[in-house]
Formats: C-alpha cells, structure tokens, sequence
C-alpha cells in the first residue's frame, strides 16, 4: 500500500511524480483535461479513446512523451491491447483513471416507460461494463507493482437519479457499487479505488445535449439553478479532484464517493 506522500502533499514534488497513469477517455471532455493535469503533475500518461483524431491531437500537444491507444471499452480485445501497449512502453501501472463514457444517447428525455433496449443497453456497455472491463484488466498489473489508484466517474445522477435519464443514473450508479467492490477487493493489494460523481459539466456531452432538448436556452437555465453554486462546472474542476485521489496525498482514502457538483446535491 502507498503511503503518504506528505512532499507532493504540500507541493515541493509533483503529485504524480513518477507515475504512470492510463486514461480511459481521454480525447474529449473531463479526460482530455485529466490527462493534460496529470502530466503536467509529473505522471507518463497512456491515453485510451476510440477517437483517433482527438488522440493525434493529444499527440500534437505532449509529444513523444503521451503513449496515445486507440480502442473502445466495449472491445475486450482493445482493452487487453491497451493494457499490454502500456506494460510494453513502461513496464508498470499505478493509476487509472476511468473516464470514458456517454451520456443520453437519445435525441429526447426517455422514461423507464419509453426506454428501448438498444438504448438501455448501449449506456450500460459503455459506462458499466467499460469500467468494469478495464478495471478487470489493469488490476492484475497494478497489483504487481506493488499497488496503485483507480479513479473511476460516476456522477450525480447515479445517487439521485433523474427523470427521463434512466439508462444514464442506473449506470453511473452501477459504477459506484463497482467502485467500492474494488476498494474492498483491492485493499489487500495495495489498490486504493474511489469515484467521483460530478454534476453537470460543461463537455461535449452536455453541452451537445442540451440543444435536443425544446427550450434549450431555458434547459441550460434550469440546469445551472440546479447547482447552489449557480453554473455549470469545468472540466478542470473534475480534473483536480481525481488527480488528488489518484495521488498519494489521498493515500487512506478508499471505497469513497466524492461528489464534484456545485451544491447539486443540495438543491
């Protein structure tokens, strides 16, 4: 198990220093911005997304430095070759972050009611099973080395749901039940597994979303009002809490839920 690191913890040495951190992810949204604060907090990061433009772009940005994977967490084949690609290049991994997702994938809301199974399916295989599958896959490897991190994202609507979103909370809450299952797992291998559950963020997925919707100017309105803090968060925002808990400044800090939301939960 990780001890404290009281240095990175106080900011004389990166809070990354040294480590190699896989992101699910990456190309867009909360990863893109993960993965830019990870490296820039001393970690080798290997980025994982099936977007393979937005990963040249990655590419563009961090040099030879970024190993950038391209594949789909719903393909256990492309998830064992990121494992393998990130072994091969650095021989150990020590954080995960699991940030690869999707949102609503329909055009409207959609209660239980009206909810097909293609639907229904496809959310839970991309944002339950993706978390699982590469969860599954990298703990064997970090628990070689001796222990690490898992981040994974949840959000908000996976503790209180949300009307016409049922596809979306039910796997974001299936994420939570996950995390801590690894957190009880993990704990005897030196793996530490927390999750974080951010209300709304302003990424593609909400905002690319939220002109579906019949109102959009009253819908990005309302959503803001949901928040006590009265706005949408950044990316960035997200950002910083995981790279904490997948430091070791958060090194007794395990199995916890730490909502990233603005006052959501409040309101």
């Amino acid at each position: 198990m990780r001890s404290f690191d009281a240095e990175a913890a106080t900011g004389r040495r990166p809070l990354l220093h040294g480590k190699v951190a896989v992101i699910t992810g990456a190309a867009s949204g909360i990863g893109r911005s993960a993965t830019g604060l990870f490296s820039a907090a001393g970690a080798t990061v290997v980025a994982f997304d099936r977007h393979e433009a937005g990963l040249a772009a990655l590419r563009g940005s961090h040099g030879d430095d970024l190993l950038a994977v391209t594949g789909d967490v719903t393909s256990n084949d492309d998830v064992a070759g990121l494992v393998a690609a990130a072994l091969e290049r650095h021989g150990r991994i020590d954080v995960l972050l699991n940030s690869a997702g999707v949102g609503t994938i329909a055009d409207v809301p959609q209660e239980v009611s009206d909810t097909p199974d293609d639907i229904w399916q496809r959310t839970l295989d991309v944002n339950l099973s993706g978390t699982f599958r590469v969860s599954r896959a990298v703990i064997p490897a970090m628990a070689a080395g001796g222990g690490g991190a898992i981040v994974n994202l949840a959000s908000v609507l996976g503790l209180a749901g949300l009307a016409g979103a049922v596809s979306y909370s039910a796997s974001k809450g299936g994420v939570i039940a996950i995390t801590r299952t690894i957190a009880l797992e993990g704990a005897p291998l030196g793996i530490r597994a927390n999750v974080l559950a951010p209300g709304f963020i302003e990424t593609p997925m909400v905002t690319e979303y939220l002109p579906k919707l019949e109102d959009p100017e009253q819908a990005r309105i309302d959503v803001e009002a949901a928040h006590a803090l009265g706005r949408l968060g950044q990316p960035e925002e997200v950002a910083g809490a995981a790279l904490w808990l997948a430091s070791d400044a958060a090194s007794f800090v395990t199995g916890a839920v730490l909502p990233v939301d603005g006052g959501y939960l409040m309101v």
